[in-house]
């Protein structure tokens, strides 16, 4: 069955656990994607956009903020003995 949308789209059977509008690439469809001297992948000649956002709960952000808080502390206890050893 031929249903593709989109002139790259594979004809071949979409996978189950892909989304319902997404299908493999076609042979023909692997000629508009490119890859740049640097790793970054083009589709058509315009580069694609691929962002890896991390999203911290309440608790992680809470966790985090001690964290850098205990050491900022440690470094300035360091500073200190650094400048007035102990005698």
């Amino acid at each position: 069955m031929n249903d593709r949308k989109h002139f790259a789209q594979s004809t071949n059977v979409p996978k189950p656990h892909w989304p319902q509008n997404v299908r493999s690439i076609s042979v023909e469809g692997l000629e508009n994607l490119g890859i740049s001297d640097s790793g970054e992948l083009y589709w058509d000649g315009k580069r694609l956009k691929v962002e890896n956002k991390v999203t911290l709960n309440l608790w992680q952000n809470t966790l985090a903020a001690i964290t850098a808080g205990s050491a900022l502390v440690v470094a300035a206890v360091s500073v200190i003995a650094y400048i007035c050893p102990p005698q």
